[in-house]
Order: structure tokens, then sequence, then C-alpha cells
């Protein structure tokens, strides 16, 4: 008998997607979903349904293409019901999601079908079984969720490994959960550690591997970021660590901000698995580390006009200064090196030149403005879509750090993996973050301002940068107001500098 209210249907979607506990049980589990709807689709006599399987799990309605895509549908009228194995397929996400699914099916008179029972949410009945439904689909989500990070907490306190693929120097044993050598990489990781020990920069023993023909985890080189994470890692102490942080710090929804822990909240247990460095050694290592990463307090309190603005022409890298006891101040040598350790051969100058070169520069911009003053508008216009630009990238870079650690909580990513791109994430956000305040700083100083006035802060510039009384700070503030970046190139006496303005 056909149910009441779907006659004359004839447009019918199909949406598949595992559960959470189905996640492990292979793609039967969702063609058997599709037999038992398509056998409904047969009873009534609905002809070729329009089929929408989801292939990505989590709850968010932001991560499921195919749902959004059916919404889409439904929303242009190409449906008359769904059909779907339950109700909680749909959503189990924020109450703000399951208000969208719900208006588009109430807005466009559409039913939802599963297996037992049909809901119709232009009937206020239905509406409110569904919303009961969608809330209870949560609290279920919420509790799985929760029993995950239990189950994690316990095998942490248990010894057993639980951050994911194993360590670079280790495999992990499914059997007894614990870390064992893997013989290889622990010859590999040990001699990492002896050459630390002895003085060894993280960046030359980087090289030193790249050259012998070894490769990182990834297949790709060592470099001195891994080789840093890997001497500060307790994990080659025997050591399981679990818990350093929490929340997820998603900026649109409403989540726990991300908390890095005390180290006293920490879940650590001892001696979990074979060590590959001592305590005693571990431990004189970091105070090595820590030692070489501190900054010179007569670094920390000088500062020059052109701090951070200067950048190799050559590889990119930015040059340091170096600030003299007469006073004056030599702009070093380009740092960057290969992967292979083939060092960046661009020199270091003296300042005065520099200050030099800036000048004429700057008076060239200054001739250059009073001729093209229409100009100007077009920067204003560059600088507000950089920063319109940059901020929505710190959205987008934020909802992958929270998809990140949402599918890290769901057991999906392996912790190397996981930390790996965690930490990239976090550098891009706190990078995106620096560059917001300054194109915030640029535009503050083109707003409402007018191009006289613009030539005026340029000339100001020069002044400043000419007149010894002002402060280096104040004079690093103005330059970073109104120029980008300067590129700087040497090629034995030949200099070449080009001032990039915002």
């Amino acid at each position: 008998m056909e149910p009441i209210g779907l006659k004359g249907i004839s447009k019918v979607f199909l949406y598949l997607r595992k559960s959470r506990d189905e996640e492990d049980k292979g793609i039967d589990v969702l063609d058997n979903h599709k037999r038992t709807l398509l056998e409904i689709c047969n009873r009534n006599g609905w002809k070729k349904p329009e089929i929408y399987q989801e292939i990505k799990s989590g709850s968010s309605l932001e991560y499921r293409d195919e749902l959004k895509r059916m919404l889409s549908d439904i929303e242009k009228g190409l449906a008359d019901v769904v059909l779907c194995m339950d109700v909680d397929r749909l959503s189990r996400g924020s109450g703000a999601d399951w208000e969208r699914i719900k208006s588009a099916f109430k807005d466009n008179a559409v039913f939802l079908m599963t297996p037992t029972a049909l809901y119709d949410y232009s009937n206020i009945e239905n509406e409110f079984m569904g919303d009961l439904l969608a809330v209870f689909a949560r609290y279920e989500w919420n509790q799985i969720r929760k029993r995950y990070k239990r189950g994690k907490i316990t095998n942490a306190e248990k010894g057993h490994y639980v951050n994911g693929t194993a360590p670079f120097g280790y495999d992990y044993n499914s059997t007894t959960k614990i870390l064992e050598p893997n013989p290889e990489q622990a010859e590999v990781v040990r001699y990492i550690f002896d050459r630390a020990l002895e003085g060894i920069a993280p960046q030359n023993i980087a090289i030193e591997l790249n050259k012998k023909g070894l490769r990182s985890p990834r297949g790709t080189n060592f470099s001195q970021t891994f080789i840093l994470r890997l001497l500060k890692n307790q994990v080659f102490t025997g050591r399981i660590v679990f818990g350093k942080s929490s929340g997820s710090g998603h900026i649109n929804r409403q989540t726990a901000p991300l908390k890095f822990k005390p180290k006293s909240e920490w879940i650590v247990s001892d001696k979990s698995h074979e060590p590959l460095i001592s305590d005693e050694d571990f431990g004189r290592l970091q105070e090595m580390i820590k030692e070489r990463t501190k900054i010179p307090t007569k670094s920390r309190a000088n500062t020059h006009p052109l701090s951070s603005l200067i950048k190799c022409g050559k590889c990119g890298r930015v040059h340091g200064l170096q600030f003299r006891a007469n006073g004056s101040t030599l702009l070093k040598p380009c740092p960057g090196i290969s992967p292979t350790g083939v060092k960046c051969k661009n020199g270091g100058i003296h300042s005065n030149i520099l200050h030099e070169i800036l000048d004429a520069q700057l008076q060239d911009h200054i001739e250059k403005l009073n001729q093209d003053k229409p100009v100007e508008s077009g920067r204003f216009k560059n600088l507000q879509f950089d920063l319109k630009a940059k901020t929505q990238s710190i959205g987008e870079l934020t909802d992958r750090l929270d998809r990140l650690n949402d599918i890290y909580i769901e057991g999906r990513l392996k912790k190397d993996k996981y930390e790996k791109q965690f930490d990239q994430l976090t550098v891009d956000i706190e990078d995106a973050k620096h560059e917001v305040e300054r194109l915030t700083e640029a535009l503050a100083n083109y707003k409402g301002m007018n191009p006289e006035e613009r030539i005026k802060k340029v000339i100001e510039l020069r002044d400043v940068f000419n007149n010894p009384d002002v402060d280096n700070t104040d004079k690093n503030r103005l330059a970073k107001a109104l120029i980008d970046k300067i590129l700087y190139k040497r090629d034995g006496d030949e200099v070449e500098m080009e001032v990039v303005f915002l």
C-alpha cells in the first residue's frame, strides 16, 4: 500500500553515508544500504533515483560535499522525496546544520523517508519528531567522541602508544600496543642524537643525512625542523606523553578554543618501551638546545630601521643585521642553505650603503607619485583586497586545523602526519595573523589619505631616516607601514636593491 502523501512522486533522491560505528566495515555496508533503498523505490514504482553517496566522514555539514550538493538540488526543486537509512545520516552536527537541512525539506515540500518512517516537515508533529531525533543524534555523536577520548586516555595511562603512526625510529606492535625499535631507523635516530650531543646544529645534521642519501619518513630530504622536533621528543626516552592540548580553536563554530596544557596535566607513562637515548643525555641535550636558541641581550635591545624588511634577491630569505661595538651596522650575508648544504652566495654589506640607495629610491618614488597620482587609489584598493584575502585565509587555515583535529580524534590520521600538518598549519596561521596586522597598519596609513598626503608620508619617511635623533624603533615602524620588502642582491662589487612599496 502506497503511503499517504506519496502519490505523484517522480523525483527521488537517495542519500548514503556510513555511521561512525560502520566506518571500519568496508564499502559493502553502503552497498547493502543502497539495495535496501532501491527496493523501496521499486515497490513504489520510482524510476532512476539520483544517488548521493558520501565518501568523507564528519559531523559538520561543511565537510560533507555530497549532502551540500543534494541540498542545493533540493532547493532548485529537483526532488519530491529523499530516502536514507536513518535521520541521523543527514545530521549529527550543530543545531544550525539541522535547521539548514530541515528548511530545505520544509520550504521545498520534500518528504524524508527511511525504511521505517516517513517525515513531512510541513507537518508540525513530524517537524517536532525530526528535531527530537536530531538532538538525540548529536547527543550520540558527542558520547562516541567522549568514549573515544576516554579510551585513548586509559590506553596512554597503561603505557600503550595512542598517538597514531609510530615515530621515526620505531615500529608499532598492534598486539602489545607498544613501540619497538626499527633497526635501520633506530640507528639513524641514535646518530642524530650523538651528533647533537657533540654540538652539531640541527641544520648541519640534516645536511649530513641528506648527503648520505638518507630520506625522512615522507621520502623527502631531512630538514632542520624535522631534526629539532625529533631531538625534543620524549618518546625516544621510552616515555609516552598524551594530552598536550585540548579543543580545536575553530573560529566559525562554538567549539572549545585550542589550548596547550601545562605539563602538570599531561599524561606521562614512563618506560613504556625501549628508549633510544638515556634520560641524562636527553636532559643535557635540552639544555644545549635552550642555550643555542637564546637571543643575546644586545641583539634583543637593538632595532634597525630596516629590520625584517631586507630579503635576499636570490633565495628569498630574510637578511639579518649585525650591530658592532663601534655603533655601525652590517647587513649579514644571506643565511639561506639548500637541503644538501649549498649556501646562498648573496653577500653582506655595510648598512650605510643601503641607506644611500634607499634615500635615492625614496626620492625617485616621491617624483613618481607626483607624476602619477591617480595610481594611489589603485594601491589603496590593492591593500584592501590583500587584507580581505589574508583575513579569509586565516579562517580557511583555522577550518583546516579544526578538520585535522576532528580527523585525528576519530582515529583516521596517524600521529606523525597529524603533528607535521598541525605544526605547519599553526605556523601558517601565525604568519597570516602577522601579515594581517601589517596590512591593517598599512591600510590605516592610507585610509582617508589623498595622493598629496601619501607623498607627505614618503617624504616624512625619508626625513626620519636621515634624522639621527629619531628612535630606530619608530623608523622601523614607519618603514613597515609604507614598504612591503626590500629585495637585495650582491654579486661582487655590484649591488642591486629594489624597494617594493605597499
